[in-house]
């Protein structure tokens, strides 16, 4: 069965009445959008349409009160509108009114009113087993709204079902509907039962791992599936009816089909590599494969004359033993058997293992590489241990602490005590719900000890059980157990539930109905609704009337109750009755039953005639009778009756003008204002006999006329003829100009007249008012359409001319800017250049008129301009103001009037900067053709020693006049290259050894830099060293001796001394010798430097010359002598 969302729109509406005079004595209301809109006309009730006739100049009363709606059948289960009343429609916002019909002027009144409509929506689910009201607001007629079904689960929805006061709307199947609220409206949201998928996981083998992901999924739901494989297992695929599926352990797919996944699992794989010495055998050797938690056998058998001296367990000793087993394997490992020749003293070691209590059986000693468990006497003996220090064992029991240690084995056997203690666990403890109950047991407790908890609910709550991981334990409210772990305990509470049994006798239903379960201290409602015709006739809550009342709620509820509804049928009264003149039948209170049908004749007396008929205050017009059908709710009809009224006639009103119909005249007669139609007739009703009754007909561009009807006794025809009427333009110009036409201009109405304006010579159109007001400078101007007089006036004024005057930078001109002519007349420029600026060009309307100073416009005419232009007085400065050489200096000394100079540098120099500066910064200059900055030093990279290099500075001044300085630098030549020697002589070791520094074609050596790498092993521990000075160093102060250790195995010696003179050695010539102190070594006799790279002995590894002299660019060995180049 489908479900259904209600959803009731209650929506706000505008209304407007309007009265308008069929004739002078008729008044009729109406109301838009709807009729049967309650409202008092003279302290009576009616409802709209309604007309009545009334008397001229009679004052009519109209009154709005609480605004009722008559019989617009727009209820959609039970629910109404509720209408206010906002103005009258001058604004007046009084809800009782009083106007005067007055003769001849039609008079309109209305009054707005709005109405609000509650929006009610209900979700009902299939069955109707569940509804929820989920939308509640209030709306304004017209207003665009959208409604959104929710989503239900387990539900899917279909479609909507838009039911409106009047008409059904075609089926929506969107979730979502936008609805223009005009009326009442109701919705049902159609839902219908998703198609759900069953998805079952199962592990293989069942001990491999654990599956997650079961359920029930709606169909194209996405499943994700988990696979968690056990200790010792690894997952391998996912397979569906013996199907590979996927290889991952979290699969995601979507839901189409009830299914069974099967997450399938295998056994880890470990290798245990077995090897050996000589002198024996292991078996197996080499990689043996084990699966997870299985054990391995190992045999190991001596050759002959071999004894087994140890075997290694992952590189730890086992002792020697003939057979090792591994147990439970759950990782890689490694076995090695060691033989030798010589036999291995092997000891016993006893573990006795006790607690608090007393020796303790089944505790694991792990020891000597293998594990025994204790036995009864809790003893566990190891054989064959081998001497040793600090062996390590460990003793392990469950439920107690395992403990650790280390024996040393050393020529006896050993006995070892080892005591454990009990291991503590906590028992913890939590209600739920939280405030449901009291509970007791909580603490720490020793292994094996005997806990007992106890839950107590409170007030109105029931214990459900003890659960541990979502897991029941127990579902008694005292639980004992021997403790043997972390306990995490939760007792479970419900609510003390009560039944209230709600029942409904015929003509009516409870809601909810049945046996209503109700929680302790809860509280229910009930709803009692009446069928159709039917009303509530009583409620009995425990047996005991509470009334005709329509809900009922129970409180608090701590006890069973009862409720029982009663129900009777409908009655409804009619009231009818009749005005003077006639008769209703039957008449009085009509009682009818709800649902049956009624009938009413209504007859006038003799002179009168039914005027109208009112049904609950509503005007049906006049009817000779009335039937109310299925009645549902008490009525009122009420008929009223008039004279017979006296015969009126017609009067035609025919106008025309040069024998042409004329439309849209204006006819007075008889109290009201009528148009003539297209044909330019128009007829007046209703008119009473009578004689001299005048009229008046107009319209606008003829002349108004007026006359009587004489004799009103039958319908009458009247002919009017109109006369057209004519208008007067009054067009003037002022002087510089004029207007054509001009003076008085006689147009007829209706037609059109065009007028032009013209300026004389040299004068232009300044402005023309039409009627006192500008319409602009323009040249023509025509009246369209002339229905009154007019006026047009021109103005003029002499036209002028613009100069615009613009100068350069330099210089000025005068006037300048926009200068302003008159046409005819003539206007002077002057142009003056700046100081230091001379004009260099004068523009007259883009056209040049030469270097002048001033220019004269003669008899302007147009629009000009004029331009100077103005150059600067260029400098003719191409001189220096200074000229400065690094290193060097000029030869002779710098002036700016000498072109040629010379500058001598050493040998090694070789680069010059050159740092010349500008006298006039306009000027610019080039050093040897390249560019140079002012004041910049710019560097020259000069010719090889012994060579000159010449270097051309230009000047260019900012009139272009050059000047040329010219600089030859000579490099003076390099001294002849030099080489240091360096060697060392032959001495025995443990004495000394003298390192010779000799130079030749060398200058003066003002310092020397030596670092020695020597071996530790053939010196002393810090060697000694003297130096000694030979000539030609003679010494003029103290001589600096600075020396440190780099690495270990170098030294620096840092010598420093001065010079009486520079004399420079030419000869080879012994200039430093260094002494170092040896220590013996063996099978070394001598030192040398034979190799450069000995390792042992000392050699020189770099050499730093100060003077002046060339770089040292390489060591090399020359004849067994050190060369530095």
């Amino acid at each position: 069965m489908k479900k259904t969302f209600i959803l009731l729109l209650l929506v706000g509406m505008s209304f407007l009445f309007t009265s308008c005079f069929v004739k002078n004595s008729m008044i009729c209301l109406t109301s838009e959008p709807v009729d049967s809109v309650e409202f008092h006309i003279d302290g009576a009730k009616q409802h709209t349409p309604f007309s009545a006739i009334v008397k001229e100049r009679q004052r009519v009363s109209l009154e709005i009160e609480e605004v009722q709606m008559h019989d617009l059948n727009l209820q959609i289960e039970g629910y109404d509108a509720e209408y206010y009343f906002v103005s009258w429609s001058d604004n007046s916002t009084e809800t009782s009114r009083t106007i005067e019909i007055k003769k001849g002027e039609p008079t309109e009144i209305g009054i707005e009113i709005s109405a609000s409509f509650k929006v009610a929506a209900f979700a009902i689910t299939e069955g109707s087993t569940f509804t929820q009201e989920f939308y509640t607001e209030w709306h304004q007629y017209g207003e665009e709204i959208l409604i959104s079904a929710p989503e239900l689960s387990g539900m899917e929805f279909s479609h909507w079902s838009v039911e409106l006061s009047d008409r059904f709307l075609p089926a929506e199947c969107t979730p979502s509907i936008r609805i223009g609220v005009y009326s009442p409206v109701l919705l049902h949201a159609i839902y219908i039962t998703k198609k759900t998928v069953k998805i079952n996981t199962l592990p293989n083998p069942a001990d491999g791992g654990i599956t997650s992901g079961d359920g029930i999924y709606s169909e194209g739901e996405s499943v994700t599936i988990a696979a968690t494989p056990s200790d010792g297992y690894r997952f391998v695929n996912w397979t569906l009816e013996d199907v590979p599926v996927s290889e991952e352990k979290y699969f995601t797919f979507e839901a189409t089909e009830d299914a069974t996944y099967i997450a399938n699992f295998t056994h880890k794989i470990y290798t245990i590599t077995a090897s050996h010495t000589e002198g024996g055998t292991i078996s197996p050797s080499g990689v043996v494969l084990v699966t997870h938690g299985a054990s391995q056998t190992f045999l190991i058998q001596p050759e002959e004359d071999y004894f087994i001296s140890d075997v290694l367990v992952d590189s730890d000793s086992a002792g020697p033993r003939d057979t090792y087993i591994f147990e439970n394997i759950t990782s890689n490992h490694t076995i090695r058997a060691i033989f030798s020749q010589t036999p291995v003293v092997t000891y016993s070691v006893k573990f006795i293992v006790s607690d608090k209590a007393g020796l303790l059986e089944n505790a694991s000693v792990t020891f000597n590489g293998e594990t025994i468990s204790t036995d009864a006497n809790g003893e566990a003996l190891f054989a064959g241990v081998a001497q040793g220090k600090s062996k390590p064992y460990s003793v392990s029991r469950t439920g107690y602490v395992s403990a650790q240690g280390t024996i040393d084995i050393e020529n006896e056997d050993k006995t070892v005590e080892v005591k454990l203690n009990r291991q503590k666990y906590s028992v913890s403890l939590s209600a739920s719900p939280q405030n449901a109950g009291a509970l007791s047991g909580e603490g720490v407790y020793e292994y094996g000890d005997s806990v007992t908890v106890v839950a107590t609910p409170n007030e109105g709550w029931n214990f459900i059980n003890w659960t541990e991981n979502g897991g029941q334990v127990s579902n008694s409210a005292v639980f004992s157990f021997i403790i043997g772990s972390d306990r995490d305990l939760v007792a479970n509470f419900s609510k003390t539930s009560y039944t209230i049994v709600a029942t409904a006798g015929s003509g009516g239903s409870i809601s909810p109905s049945g046996n209503v379960v109700v929680e302790h201290g809860a509280s229910k409602s009930f709803t009692i609704t009446p069928d159709s015709g039917y009303e509530i006739d009583d409620v009995l809550v425990d047996g005991s009337s509470i009334g005709k009342v329509s809900s009922y709620t129970f409180n608090n509820v701590t006890s069973n109750h009862t409720i029982e509804a009663t129900f009777k049928k409908k009655t409804y009264t009619i009231v009818a009755t009749a005005g003077s003149g006639g008769s209703i039948s039957p008449s009085g209170n009509v009682v009818v039953e709800h649902g049956a049908s009624k009938s009413f004749t209504i007859t006038p007396d003799s002179g009168y005639f039914i005027s109208d008929v009112l049904v609950d205050g509503e005007s049906i017009g006049p009817k000779t009778g009335y039937t109310f059908q299925n009645i549902t709710s008490s009525h009122t009809i009420h008929a009223l009756f008039e004279e017979t009224p006296p015969p009126v006639f017609n009067v035609t009103f025919v106008v025309s003008s040069e024998s042409a119909p004329v439309s849209g005249a204006t006819v007075s007669f008889n109290g009201e204002q009528l148009a003539t139609g297209i044909d330019g007739t128009v007829t007046f009703t209703g008119v009473i006999p009578g004689n001299d009754k005048p009229y008046t007909v107009s319209k606008t561009g003829y002349q108004s006329k007026s006359g009587f009807v004489d004799v009103i006794d039958r319908d009458v025809t009247v002919n009017v003829e109109l006369s057209r009427g004519s208008y007067t333009i009054v067009a003037t110009a002022g002087s510089g100009g004029s207007i054509s036409p001009s003076g008085n201009v006689v147009v007829e109405h209706g037609s059109s007249k065009s007028f032009t304006i013209t300026p004389d010579s040299g004068c232009e159109i300044d402005d023309v008012l039409v009627d006192g007001s500008s319409v602009g400078k323009v040249s023509s101007y025509t009246f369209d359409s002339v229905t009154s007089d007019h006026t047009i006036e021109a103005a003029f004024k002499k036209k002028t001319y613009t100069i615009v005057a613009t100068a350069g930078s330099g210089g000025s001109i005068s006037p300048s800017g926009n200068v302003v002519v008159e046409h005819g007349a003539s206007e002077s420029f002057t142009i003056t250049p700046d100081s230091g600026y001379e004009i260099d060009d004068v523009f007259v309307d883009g056209s040049s008129v030469g270097k002048v100073s001033s220019y004269t416009f003669g008899n302007v005419t147009s629009d000009h301009n004029i331009s100077a232009l103005f150059g600067r007085i260029l400098s003719n400065d191409a001189d220096l103001e200074d000229l400065v050489v690094s290193p060097g200096l000029l030869n002779p000394i710098f002036n700016k009037d000498i072109e040629t100079y010379n500058v001598n540098v050493s040998h090694d120099t070789t680069e010059l900067t050159i740092t010349a500066t500008l006298s006039d910064t306009k000027a610019s200059m080039t050093i040897n053709e390249e560019v140079a900055e002012s004041g910049t030093g710019k560097t020259i990279t000069l010719n090889a020693a012994g060579q000159s290099t010449t270097i051309t500075i230009e000047v260019t001044a900012e009139d272009g006049t050059k000047k040329t300085y010219t600089i030859t630098v000579n490099r003076a030549p390099v001294p002849g290259d030099g080489t240091l020697i360096i060697k060392s002589e032959t001495v025995a070791s443990g004495t000394y050894v003298w390192i010779t520094v000799a130079a030749r074609d060398l200058p003066a050596i003002k310092g020397m830099t030596i670092v020695l790498e020597f071996d530790p092993d053939f010196f002393v521990k810090e060697p000694q060293y003297t130096v000694q000075y030979l000539t030609p160093i003679k010494e003029s102060g103290p001589v600096t001796v600075w020396s440190d250790k780099i690495p270990d195995n170098e030294y620096l010696l840092d010598l420093n001394f001065g010079l009486k003179t520079a004399a420079s050695v030419v000869e080879e010539t012994e200039i430093l010798r260094i002494m170092m102190e040896t220590k013996p070594v063996s099978g070394s006799t001598a030192l040398s430097f034979a190799e450069y790279t000995a390792t042992t002995g000392v050699h020189v590894k770099t050499v730093v010359l100060d003077g002046d002299i060339k770089p040292i660019e390489n060591i090399s060995l020359i004849d067994g002598n050190i060369v530095v180049q």
